[in-house]
């Protein structure tokens, strides 16, 4: 009895590591990715895209004289039409432009090809 209870645990031991189950063990054994989670980080993410958003709502485009958004500003950049860019942010420049720096930090004129 003795012997048939070592020989079946001899056959469990054999046929519990078979190839298969090694790749489940290597499988399970990649690296854990820790991405930063923290309070800080999440309010300096609300912090940057608020200040982005404020940064977009300060600045006005222009192409061909027309005012544009930013979109539309992106994909004329991404697309190579652009002649000239001038940016503006001197405070008596955009006044002479009739805009209130209080509102307007930034203009951008774009010219295309």
């Amino acid at each position: 009895m003795k012997n048939l209870l070592i020989l079946a645990s001899y056959f469990c031991l054999l046929f519990s590591c078979s190839k298969k189950n090694t790749q489940v063990l290597e499988i399970n054994k990649l690296p854990i990715v820790d991405y930063n989670g923290s309070d800080e980080f999440y309010r300096n993410s609300g912090k940057v895209k608020a200040y982005l958003d404020k940064q977009k709502k300060q600045t006005i485009i222009f192409v061909n004289n027309k005012v544009v958004d930013f979109a539309t500003f992106h994909k004329l950049m991404d697309s190579g039409n652009v002649g000239a860019i001038k940016v503006i942010e001197d405070s008596t420049e955009i006044s002479k432009l009739s805009y209130s720096f209080n509102e307007v930090k930034k203009i951008i004129i774009v010219t295309k090809k």
